[in-house]
């Protein structure tokens, strides 16, 4: 129910939910509603009172669309403020990936550490999250039952997780393999004969592969598992463990939000209480619940199990930088296996001559599949040179020594182990996560450290050379 009751009795007559939604209210208006917009006054105070912005609208309607949803006090309205919504399309974007220290981080393949937050569908979460799902569950039903909150066309009464957590990685290898398959049907078909030939071992394929990213047309993509963590491929909800969604809506709508959750009668009650349990509304998806892991509520939630007093991001979370080389080395074995399998033969011409006017054909090299001990024992520089160069695709963040870069985490990597290599090559990405020309402020002073707050009290400066540290 909206707060002003003039605005509600002004449309009475028109309910938001009949309307279709991927089309403008100028065509609605055209093909039956004409009886209820009657005039265009009519239409443009419709269009002024609801927030209109869609992915389908044009540039120059959609700006202003999506500015007013964007600034409208929703939240903060004087008359019934609510607890502050986590927005995670203009501010916290990478909540849930990063920790503290700028590190991308993804759940760990431990079940011991997820539970179902649905009784209905096969939902889970971080078993701390799904146990403060169901509080706010359990609260919302009592609250609709002893009269405090209304019960009937509302959609945050009895409600149920319809989205959770679900497996990136295995999300992440299928974008790898679709990259790989357009690297072998489209770039290695466009080689001439003599460059084709060229590629006959693991480390040709890995440096035409390289060529591939560096000198191609292609856009920058993500290639390994941390790149694509940060993308808009992966959702928080799917990807963090820390988030669950009770509706199955798309995120491009603003009126569907609006008018579906936002001026839910129950919507105030439905914040304060989400808030209660240590859960943030997303103010892009007022559906989407994400869990703020350090609050009190949370933490007081995890002392329920194992590992409790341990640092939360070292207990629930790996790097995703201590699994890229591996991945990027599974990945890579198996394309080039399958290549080596459907191309086993390297086949050259001979033109024929006066003496022999023949043209023949000569087998002068054999592909052959390897093992994953063959392509390990190319190497910490091996493999530190090609992690260097994709993490600087994928991120358009190209240094000109990286040569010598490469050579400072081998180095790096034989004094004090392959693991800081690795965090020495990562660090140099870290101060390009977020983008300063966008976020004027890298690091917020809070009382509270949260999931996407960062501060990172060791980060490396780039291009000084100094061994990375956690």
């Amino acid at each position: 129910m909206a707060d002003d009751p003039t605005l509600v009795e002004k449309y009475s007559k028109v309910s938001p939910y009949t309307l279709t939604l991927d089309r403008n209210f100028e065509e609605v208006a055209s093909d039956g509603f004409s009886a209820i917009l009657p005039n265009s006054e009519a239409l443009e105070t419709l269009n002024n009172s609801y927030p209109m912005g869609r992915n389908s609208a044009p540039l120059k309607i959609n700006f202003l669309q999506r500015q007013k949803y964007r600034n409208a006090n929703y939240f903060d309205a004087p008359s019934n403020p609510l607890p502050t919504p986590l927005d995670m399309l203009y501010d916290k974007v990478f909540y849930g990936k990063v920790d503290r220290f700028q590190n991308v981080i993804i759940p760990k393949q431990d079940s011991s550490l997820l539970k179902h937050a649905s009784s209905k569908e096969n939902v889970v979460a971080f078993n701390f999250v799904a146990d403060a799902f169901f509080l706010l569950k359990r609260n919302l039903k009592i609250a609709g039952d002893s009269g405090g909150i209304e019960t009937i066309q509302t959609n945050l009464f009895q409600i149920e997780a319809s989205k959770g957590w679900r497996n990136q990685v295995d999300t992440y290898k299928s974008v790898f393999n679709q990259l790989c398959a357009a690297f072998q049907s489209v770039y290695l078909t466009t080689l001439s004969k003599k460059d084709y030939n060229k590629i006959i071992t693991f480390s040709d394929y890995v440096g035409a592969f390289l060529n591939f990213l560096l000198t191609g047309d292609l856009r920058p993509r993500p290639v390994t598992l941390t790149a694509f963590v940060l993308s808009p491929q992966s959702s928080p909800v799917a990807l963090s463990g820390l988030g669950l969604e009770i509706d199955r809506l798309g995120y491009g709508n603003d009126l569907m939000k609006y008018t579906g959750y936002i001026q839910d009668v129950n919507f105030s009650y439905y914040v304060k209480a989400a808030r209660k349990f240590g859960l943030y509304v997303d103010r892009n998806g007022p559906w989407r619940l994400m869990a703020d892991p350090l609050s009190p509520p949370m933490v007081q939630l995890r002392s329920a199990y194992p590992n409790s007093n341990e640092d939360f991001f070292d207990t629930y979370y790996d790097r995703t930088y201590t699994m890229d080389i591996d991945l990027l080395k599974e990945n890579l074995l198996a394309t080039y296996n399958n290549f080596a399998r459907g191309n086993p033969s390297v086949i050259e011409a001979v033109i024929g001559t006066v003496a022999c006017p023949t043209t023949h054909f000569n087998e002068i090299a054999t592909r052959e599949q390897v093992s994953l001990d063959y392509i390990n024992n190319l190497g910490n520089e091996f493999w530190f040179n090609a992690y260097l160069r994709i993490r600087m695709w994928e991120s358009s963040v190209f240094y000109k020594n990286a040569s010598v870069l490469v050579k400072e985490a081998t180095k790096i990597a034989r004094a004090y182990g392959d693991d800081r290599g690795v965090i020495y090559i990562n660090n140099l990405f870290k101060p390009y996560l977020y983008d300063e020309r966008i976020f004027n402020t890298l690091t917020r002073q809070t009382q509270t450290v949260t999931v996407g707050s960062v501060l990172d009290g060791s980060t490396v400066t780039v291009g000084s050379g100094a061994p990375g540290t956690y």
